[in-house]
């Protein structure tokens, strides 16, 4: 058996802390092992809390693009998610000084707690700690950022739809060989060394050669005729603008292709990924989704009132009288 009298004196060490500091690096410890799902609570809550337009994008963006993601988010998500992150906090900040029409008393008076007014959809109307959550969703993501630094994924890159076309073709070297030994059969092998050896003067491949470097030559005169012809006969303006259209439809038609691959090729390869992973580690959800129904029955019971008129008959007779 291994035994290091330096790993007992730490466990005795470590058994001898507290209870409340061991819950501490527990929990530290679990922070680190998820902090993507750190992240996204983070930035959720925040949209919880806002209810803004610009505190939106980050949640839809987590939900169709993070979340389907395998085996995790890329590089790009996370830097996108930080500066736009970053951009919010300017905005919110710019939005802020007195020379705006929000940020008057008399409109703040009024309207502060309207949630139909353009300042208060977008987000940036004037209050206290209208920067907070935000503050903490920047540390929560450059902190997933230092994770993912220390353990060596911050630029590992996805898998690309010809990467694994070139691993497929790699596995079948059989065709290769099969190939190769077509080949042997081809001028430089034996059978054509002692072909030679019999014929060494090789006069009907020589016939051959000659008279088909002969029908070439008369080719290439025939279509030098036909093209000083056609250079001599006038064209007329409307064959030109018939002409410069086409080429202008062709051009357009490139365009237009190359636009709608540019767009089609990153939704291909991110459906790829989805239907055909690298790897598919089994991952039990069930408890996770469990803990989200208990949650939402919590909600249901103690916050009933907040999801509208009850539909009491007394209610009802109420809101008829009135």
């Amino acid at each position: 058996m291994f035994h290091d009298n330096e790993l007992e004196q730490s466990d005795k060490f470590y058994q001898s802390l507290p209870r409340s500091l061991k819950l501490g690096f527990a929990l530290y410890n679990a922070m680190v092992s998820k902090s993507e799902m750190l992240c996204y609570f983070v930035i959720i809550l925040n949209h919880m809390v806002s209810a803004s337009v610009l505190t939106l994008v980050l949640p839809i963006l987590i939900f169709l693009w993070a979340m389907l993601s395998i085996p995790r988010p890329t590089k790009f998500f996370w830097m996108m998610a930080i500066v736009y992150t970053e951009i919010t906090v300017v905005v919110k900040y710019f939005a802020q000084f007195g020379f705006f029409p929000w940020t008057t008393k008399l409109y703040c008076g009024i309207n502060a707690e309207e949630p139909f007014v353009l300042p208060n959809i977008v987000g940036i109307e004037k209050k206290d700690g209208y920067v907070h959550f935000d503050l903490v969703q920047l540390l929560a993501l450059f902190f997933h950022r230092s994770i993912l630094k220390c353990h060596g994924l911050w630029n590992s890159k996805g898998v690309n739809v010809s990467d694994t076309k070139k691993r497929r073709c790699s596995k079948s070297p059989k065709n290769q060989e099969s190939r190769g030994g077509l080949q042997e059969d081809e001028p430089g092998s034996g059978a054509w060394h002692l072909f030679r050896h019999h014929n060494p003067s090789g006069s009907i491949f020589r016939g051959r050669k000659t008279a088909s470097v002969n029908r070439g030559k008369t080719q290439k005169k025939e279509a030098r005729k036909k093209w000083k012809l056609f250079r001599k006969s006038p064209i007329s303006k409307k064959k030109l603008l018939k002409q410069k259209m086409k080429q202008l439809i062709l051009k357009a038609k490139k365009l237009v292709i190359k636009i709608a691959l540019q767009i089609y090729r990153p939704i291909r390869q991110f459906f790829y990924d989805i239907i055909h992973p690298e790897y598919s580690p089994v991952c039990d959800v069930y408890a996770l989704m469990f803990l989200v129904d208990v949650i939402n029955f919590i909600i249901v019971i103690f916050g009933y009132w907040a999801f509208g008129v009850s539909t009491n008959a007394l209610s009802l007779y109420r809101l008829q009288s009135k």
